[in-house]
């Protein structure tokens, strides 16, 4: 009778078991990564508005120089935050594209170690029934 239920488990549930564990490690792994990169987005976004907003001031008091020599002072100080603002929004946009990467790597990873994972590497049989391992490395190495 064990046998038979043994038979039915790794056969019927195992899979089901399998797929659930997957959709539950890569839900894990995409609310991980969407609350960092919104973490990202917010900071970035707040040096981006914080350059954009003293380059705005520079430009105003340029307009607002009584001399020349002291225009191009606010001019140039315009310029550079203007520079900084340009040179936040590519690094953002290169770490928002370097975080998509390394979820997708994830997934991969995730997916490839979800399919070789055998109930065995997961439950043994004790003579006296079919018990949960205890082992903090259930999933089998990676590969390269």
């Amino acid at each position: 009778m064990f046998k038979a239920i043994q038979k039915w488990f790794l056969k019927s549930m195992w899979p089901e078991i399998r797929k659930m564990l997957e959709g539950f490690l890569l839900d894990l792994i995409k609310s991980i990564f969407q609350e960092f990169k919104e973490y990202i987005e917010k900071n970035g976004e707040q040096q981006r508005n914080k350059a954009k907003e003293k380059a705005k001031e520079a430009e105003q008091k340029a307009k607002e120089a009584t001399n020349p020599v002291e225009a191009m002072k606010y001019r140039a100080r315009e310029e550079a935050f203007n520079e900084m603002y340009e040179e936040l929004r590519l690094s953002h946009d290169k770490m928002s594209n370097e975080l998509d990467e390394l979820k997708t790597k994830f997934n991969k990873s995730t997916e490839k170690k979800i399919n070789t994972l055998s109930a065995e590497n997961v439950f043994e049989n004790t003579g006296n029934g079919i018990d949960i391992k205890y082992n903090p490395m259930l999933l089998p190495p990676d590969e390269e």
